[in-house]
């Protein structure tokens, strides 16, 4: 009953199939029509009431996944660092994990697994003489002699379920049976691509699952008295599969199912979805006596994070008050696996008040625009969306234009959070007027840059310098290529305001000054090709590159350090009168003017403004202390994540206190690139593309594009 879940879809068709194989020896399992029909699990799902209890494993001890056992209040796993394998034994008590650690000289532990009647721990041992077996009871604090398996010696045994009688073990591509005297009473072939690595046990069956020749996932038993093998379901995922002692519990797509092998029938027990739990983090679970769910959950990625119990236990009839639902709305297809997703199982957890809903109305179906107008209509009808989540600066001030955004101005000022802490020029662009319609929980700053020893030093550069030094370094190569339209998206990204006079909404396009632009990108030689296979590579002697980077410490901490150590300048765009610009980007909460939750809403983002300043290590974040604060630590040594492909050394940086300099001054000189500057840029980049193609003359390109953007214009007016 090692366990370890994986990604699983939806539908279950249940009881199809049945196998056979031969009575002894090395059988190919084959399929036998003992039922017929594809029944969906009976829905008997009831009501229940989560607690979220931290077992107080991590972060001190980092569990092997593959070698956690869960079990009424006990629970065992195996911890390995540097090849010193521990074992540890735990229990539950007044929602506390205790643990004690085992005493344990033997080395390479592979797998863990409970025997059948609950008083035995079974450990698999993997060292370079090959397999050995020992068992430890745990009421007694007893260890047995190691017991070897020469028969496994060649294989990789994944997975391995233990009943008071017999001894199952799965490879990937078989499946063994082995006697209580530990001698091999059976090999099985696994009858499709492989087994999944998934097996428990009840009474004197094993249930496995198995990936299948047509690719489907199948949950099977093997019957120890028959050495017979049926199918019993098709699963689309992985099919994993436990026990609580007496019937087989198995996951499929958002439910916890129970499969009763003695009268063959499947019921759904619960939705995790419903509960905030994420299924993706789940590595064992059961049933207790009183029918209480009982799961282990943990967030693989983040070794930080708890190792939880969470109990689902029955309510009572009449029992306790629903909590309100906010419904958390953007074009973002965010889930529980997302930031937003784990803040709001946290915040779940820890609220008997509100719970929060996300409801993402991205789709693969539909225009980005038509999303923008989905959502605009949803909220301005006041149709169950009390915060949105908005992608980019854009969305944000479509949300602005339509009025459907709460002041957070009055929530702010009686909460916890300090104004006065914050950045005042980031938290200014979502002012209108004496209301605040945003808040960024964290931000990052896109700029050009590259080796200051062939930019200099100085980050401000007019349209004319930075034209003249692409002259000067034709060889220059960009990640994402420098073709003509992505230059010349550069030259407008700081001087648009010279062909645009957004107080009276007129274009002057058609001119010789724009013309002359165009043609002096088009004489341009510039390397077209995109290179983000190599890009973070460090740099070869004598290569030219020229950043357009999304700036935040990770950025200049690391990628940066790695192909450039200190000589890199953060040049920021070509800009009017030679001024660099830096561009400000973020993701952003709000609160909808029309819901009705506006009080329960806002504890969310003020929760998850907090709950993201703790994990903010790498991000620039809004309040200015905690700026201060990340940038100070980062004057000591950090060994990087980023490895030099081909070569084990791992790269060392110190941010330097002029580069910490750098990074509060450009952050203090951000601006933002405004809705209409980027449609103009887009008309811009389609109708040039033809130009730099040689298809149409210059003359009638800034024409067209004198008409288009006019056109536009007018129609903002």
């Amino acid at each position: 009953m090692i366990r370890l879940v994986r990604s699983i879809s939806t539908t279950i068709l249940l009881l199809i199939l049945v196998m056979g194989i031969c009575a002894c020896g090395k059988s190919n399992v084959t399929t036998e029509g003992l039922s017929s029909g594809n029944e969906q699990p009976t829905e008997e799902m009831q009501s229940y009431k989560a607690s979220f209890l931290d077992l107080c494993i991590t972060p001190d001890i980092i569990p092997q996944v593959s070698c956690f056992q869960f079990v009424r209040d006990s629970f065992a796993f195996c911890e390995s660092k540097e090849g010193v394998f521990k074992l540890y034994n735990g229990n539950v008590n007044n929602g506390k994990g205790e643990i004690v650690e085992i005493p344990f000289e033997k080395k390479g532990i592979q797998l863990i697994a409970y025997r059948d009647s609950r008083d035995t721990l079974f450990v698999l041992l993997r060292n370079s003489d090959g397999y050995s077996l020992v068992d430890y009871k745990y009421s007694q604090n007893t260890t047995g002699e190691s017991m070897a398996l020469d028969w496994l010696a060649e294989d990789n045994i994944s997975r391995m379920a233990v009943t008071d009688e017999t001894i199952c073990m799965l490879s990937e591509s078989k499946l063994y049976l082995v006697n209580s005297d530990l001698s091999l009473a059976k090999v099985f072939d696994c009858p499709g691509s492989h087994f999944n690595g998934y097996i428990t046990a009840v009474g004197k069956k094993y249930f496995y699952s198995y990936t299948g020749a047509d690719q489907s996932t199948r949950l099977a038993v093997l019957d120890i008295d028959s050495f017979r093998t049926t199918d019993i379901s098709v699963v689309q995922g992985p099919g994993f599969i436990s026990d609580d002692g007496k019937s087989v519990l198995y996951i499929d797509g958002d439910y916890l199912c129970r499969y009763e092998p003695d009268n063959g029938s499947a019921v759904k027990l619960c939705q995790f979805s419903t509960y905030n739990i994420n299924k993706e983090n789940i590595i064992d679970l059961t049933i207790d006596d009183e029918g209480s769910i009982r799961i282990i959950s943990w967030e693989l990625a983040n070794q930080m994070r708890p190792v939880e119990l969470i109990v689902l236990s029955s309510k009572d009839e009449g029992e306790g008050e629903e909590r309100k639902i906010v419904y958390l709305s953007g074009m973002i297809d965010f889930d529980m696996q997302s930031r937003y997703g784990e803040a709001v199982a946290d915040f779940n957890k820890k609220n008997s008040e509100y719970q929060v809903v996300i409801e993402s109305v991205s789709s693969k179906d539909i225009s980005l625009r038509d999303e923008e107008n989905i959502l605009n209509a949803r909220i301005a009808a006041g149709d169950r969306v009390d915060l949105i989540a908005a992608y980019n600066y854009d969305a944000f001030q479509k949300y602005k234009e339509a009025q459907v955004l709460e002041d957070l101005l009055p929530y702010l000022q009686r909460s916890g959070i300090n104004l006065e802490d914050m950045n005042e020029r980031i938290l200014g662009f979502y002012e209108d007027g004496n209301e605040l319609l945003g808040l960024p929980i964290h931000f990052s700053v896109r700029s050009l840059g590259g080796k200051a020893s062939l930019l200099g030093t100085n980050p401000a550069w007019t349209v004319g310098e930075f034209l003249q030094w692409l002259e000067e370094h034709p060889e220059t190569k960009a990640a994402n290529s420098l073709q003509k339209q992505e230059v010349l998206a550069y030259c407008l990204m700081g001087d648009l305001s010279e062909y645009v006079d957004f107080a009276s909404g007129e274009a002057d396009f058609d001119n010789e000054s724009f013309a002359a632009l165009l043609e002096r990108i088009k004489k341009l030689h510039s390397d077209e090709d995109y290179h983000y296979d190599d890009w973070f590579l460090p740099m070869e002697e004598g290569e030219i590159r020229l950043e357009d980077v999304f700036i935040d410490f990770r950025e200049a901490e690391n990628l940066l350090a790695v192909q450039y150590g200190d000589d890199f300048v953060f040049k920021g765009f070509p800009g009017k009168d030679g001024e660099p610009v830096y561009f400000y980007g973020a993701a952003t909460l709000h609160i909808s003017k029309n819901s009705k939750n506006k009080d329960a809403a806002f504890e969310f983002l003020q929760f998850y403004y907090k709950w993201r300043e703790e994990r903010t290590e790498k991000e620039f974040p809004l309040s200015v202390k905690k700026f201060d604060a990340i940038s100070e630590k980062l004057t000591e040594e950090h060994t990087l994540n980023q490895f030099i492909p081909g070569t084990s050394e791992v790269v060392t940086y110190q941010l330097s206190d002029e580069r910490k300099q750098e990074l509060r001054t450009l952050v203090g000189m951000v601006t933002i690139s405004s809705y209409e500057q980027d449609i103009i840029r887009s008309i811009i980049a389609e109708e040039t593309e033809s130009y730099f193609a040689g298809q149409k003359d210059v003359s009638v390109v800034c024409e067209i594009i004198q008409n288009r953007v006019q056109v536009y214009l007018d129609e903002k007016k």
